[in-house]
């Protein structure tokens, strides 16, 4: 849910599937849970940063922004 519990849909295909799956199990995101979750909120969220919080949506772009940059997308 977004701002003004606005739901957000993301559409993606089964090879999208099969990544969420595989990350959802044991050695995916289990491995990255911290003790105790900084907000109450994290343990939710499906993608982690590298200290177990929840990933922002800048972190997310900054991601794609430097592989896109590595094959050479501007």
């Amino acid at each position: 849910l977004g701002k003004a519990a606005k739901e957000r849909v993301v559409p993606s295909g089964r090879p999208a599937g099969a990544a969420i799956e595989a990350w959802l199990a044991p050695g995916g995101r289990p491995a990255w849970e911290p003790a105790q979750w900084k907000r109450r909120d994290d343990e939710q969220a499906l993608l982690l940063n590298r200290r177990g919080g929840r990933l922002s949506r800048q972190s997310a772009w900054n991601i794609v922004k430097a592989h896109g940059a590595r094959v050479g997308l501007t």
